[in-house]
């Protein structure tokens, strides 16, 4: 007779929630679990009395991750957009060593089938609150946005970390470090409508992308000088836009459109060798329809590189829509 198979605990553990996250907590049979790990009732129950034990020490392994991280990551003495790039490797580091555990608590929170766990729940409360108070410090220190209540940001970075199980592969392509720059940008750098002015944010438009702008929008070319471009762009009566992937092509569109009328209406021996290689859009008003002229300014020339100060605004307006710099080099 073959000697029963020896078997650990967080192995148990592991095969649980992988079956309780996939077939749901009610769903999943002991027997489900006993065949996954090809072992024997007796040698189930030798580490856990049920199910709901199951589960409970599933929670209390992650609790006792969050308790012993928590520190080290989340600092109260750090700044508040340091705190919150904390929450954001917290999350990936839990995701990366318990993803199915972390998936089972983050359905407890809307799953009637699941046993809440109030140990987990308080954590979960007092997490909200160090957030709330990171949010709230980043907003005075104009560091994020201002424009969105504090308590409706915070349930837009939580909603966003939350997700963060069912998506992240530790083994991809990029590393915990440098993911966790990339979501703490996106996070940061949103501004809604009546925003501020002064947040610069790059974005990379095609050629082609212009091009189909200036078809929409009717880009026209004014006048073009020894240093300076002007062209205007009829906006279409249905662009109420504000801050979207279309506004922002259309207005980097026009800037396009502005820096390359030179190109296109000055003859010079360098005609055609100049690529775009940086743009950066400050954050503008919303427009619904009318007319907008564009107004570039070479500020910089060398053989090598042209820096083209640009400004966008309503016609027959002084204030800035848009305040940009293009750069074009060889």
């Amino acid at each position: 007779m073959a000697a029963p198979r020896r078997i650990s605990r967080d192995k148990i553990l592991d095969v649980a929630a992988d079956l309780f996250a996939e077939k749901g907590y009610d769903g999943t049979s002991i027997t489900d679990i006993t065949d996954a790990l090809k072992i024997t009732r007796p040698t189930l129950y030798a580490h856990a009395k049920s199910k709901a034990d199951l589960l409970e020490g599933i929670n209390q392994r992650l609790l006792d991750f969050f308790k012993g991280n928590f520190a080290a990551f989340v600092r109260p003495q750090d700044p508040p957009t340091k705190r919150i790039e904390g929450f954001i490797r917290l999350q990936l580091d839990a995701t990366r060593y318990f993803p199915s555990s972390f998936r089972l608590a983050m359905r407890s929170a809307h799953d009637a089938s699941l046993p809440h766990s109030p140990a987990l729940q308080e954590m979960w409360h007092h997490h909200d609150e160090v957030m709330s108070r990171a949010i709230e410090e980043a907003q005075q220190q104009q560091q994020i946005t201002r424009e969105i209540p504090p308590k409706i940001l915070k349930h837009l970075i939580w909603g966003a970390l939350n997700e963060i199980p069912y998506w992240y592969r530790p083994f991809g392509p990029l590393s915990a470090e440098e993911l966790t720059g990339h979501i703490l940008n996106y996070l940061t750098s949103a501004v809604p409508p009546g925003g501020s002015k002064d947040k610069v944010v790059k974005h990379y438009v095609s050629r082609a992308d212009s091009m189909e702008v200036a078809r929409e929008w009717r880009f026209e070319t004014c006048s073009v000088g020894e240093h300076k471009v002007e062209t205007r762009a009829h906006v279409p009566t249905h662009s109420i836009l504000y801050g979207t992937h279309q506004m922002t092509a259309a207005i980097a569109g026009l800037v396009i459109w502005t820096c390359e009328s030179f190109f296109r209406e000055v003859p010079q021996p360098r005609k055609g060798e100049w690529v775009l290689q940086d743009l950066s859009l400050r954050f503008f008003p919303p427009i619904a329809g009318g007319v907008i002229l564009c107004q570039a300014e070479r500020s910089l020339f060398t053989r090598k590189i042209e820096i083209w100060d640009v400004k966008v605004t309503l016609e027959n307006h002084q204030e800035a829509l848009c305040l940009t710099r293009a750069i074009y080099g060889k």
